[in-house]
C-alpha cells in the first residue's frame, strides 16, 4: 500500500507493472481491493493503478462530498505520479467519476471503461424524488444492518462478493456520516446532457443479471459517439468480481482491437 497527498488529505494507491497505464476506479463504499481479479491479468502487460477514493479504504475523508472532486483527486494523484494520459475503467461510482474526468479533461483519457456505471437520474425526475426518499431511510438504519443489505444484494451471485462488501461496508461503523455523505454526492450525479461531449473509445459493460442497469447500459450506448455494449454473462452489479474471466478478457480485447 503506497500513500500521496492531494489537497491536503492522503490517498491510498497501489500501481504494478509498467507499460500504457490502466487505472482501475472502485464503487460506492468499497475499496481498491475489489480489483484484485484484474490486477494479476493486466499488470504483465500495463502499469496498473488502483486507488481508494477519498472517504473510503485507506484514504482520508474528502474535503468536499462530490462527484467532480473525486475527479480532481484522481487526476491530481495521477499528475504527481507523471501519468498524463491513461485508460480509465470505473465501476459504478467509479464510473461516474472515469465519466467526469473524459468530460473535464479530456485530454487525459485515451479510452474509457465504464462497468455496470450510471449517468445518474434528472434532479427534477420522478425517480430523484424516490432517491431523497430513500436517502432519508439510508440514514435511519444503522451500518450493520446497511451492510447486511448491501452484502445480500450485491453478494447473491457470489459468496466472495457477499463477504467482501459486507466487511467494506461495515468500516463506516464508526463514522456513519462519512457513509451517508457519499451516497448523497452520488444521487446528485447527473451526467446525461454531457455523454455526447465523450469523444474517446468507449466500452460499456453490464452484468446480464443487473436488469436495473441494462436501460442506461442502451443510453450510454446511444448518446456517447464511439462506444460499443457489452453484457457480462452470470454476473449483477459486481460484474468485475461475479464473472472476472469474461470481464477481463473482454476488456482486453477492447484495448487491443477497439
Amino acid at each position: 500500500m503506497l500513500n500521496i497527498e492531494v489537497d491536503g488529505i492522503k490517498i491510498s494507491y497501489d500501481k504494478y507493472g509498467e507499460g500504457e497505464p490502466i487505472v482501475f476506479l472502485h464503487a460506492a463504499n468499497l475499496s481498491k481491493k475489489e480489483w484484485k481479479h484484474q490486477i494479476p491479468y493486466f499488470k504483465n502487460s500495463h502499469r496498473v493503478i488502483t486507488m481508494d477514493f477519498p472517504g473510503h479504504g485507506e484514504s482520508d475523508l474528502p474535503k468536499e462530498y462530490s462527484i467532480e472532486y473525486f475527479a480532481d483527486v484522481i487526476v491530481n494523484v495521477l499528475e504527481k505520479l507523471s501519468i498524463d494520459s491513461f485508460i480509465a475503467c470505473g465501476h459504478s461510482l467509479g464510473g461516474m467519476v472515469s465519466q467526469t474526468i473524459s468530460i473535464r479533461y479530456p485530454q487525459r483519457v485515451k479510452k474509457l471503461i465504464l462497468a455496470d456505471s450510471t449517468f445518474g437520474v434528472h434532479p427534477k425526475s420522478q425517480k430523484s424524488l424516490s432517491r431523497r426518499i430513500m436517502r432519508t431511510t439510508i440514514k435511519n438504519l444503522s451500518i450493520p444492518v446497511l451492510a447486511k443489505f448491501q452484502c445480500r444484494n450485491l453478494g447473491k451471485y457470489n459468496y466472495e462478493v457477499k463477504e467482501y462488501t459486507h466487511e467494506e461496508v461495515m468500516k463506516f461503523t464508526s463514522n456513519h456520516n462519512n457513509y451517508n455523505k457519499i451516497w448523497e454526492a452520488t444521487s446528485k450525479f447527473y451526467s446525461k446532457p454531457y455523454l455526447k461531449d465523450i469523444k474517446v473509445p468507449t466500452l460499456i459493460m453490464v452484468g446480464k443479471l443487473n436488469n436495473v442497469s441494462h436501460e442506461q447500459g442502451q443510453i450510454f450506448n446511444h448518446l456517447i459517439p464511439n462506444s460499443k455494449l457489452v453484457f457480462i454473462e452470470k454476473a449483477g452489479h459486481m460484474l468485475n468480481m461475479d464473472n472476472y474471466t469474461q470481464f477481463n478478457k473482454v476488456v482486453e480485447e477492447f484495448i487491443q482491437g477497439y
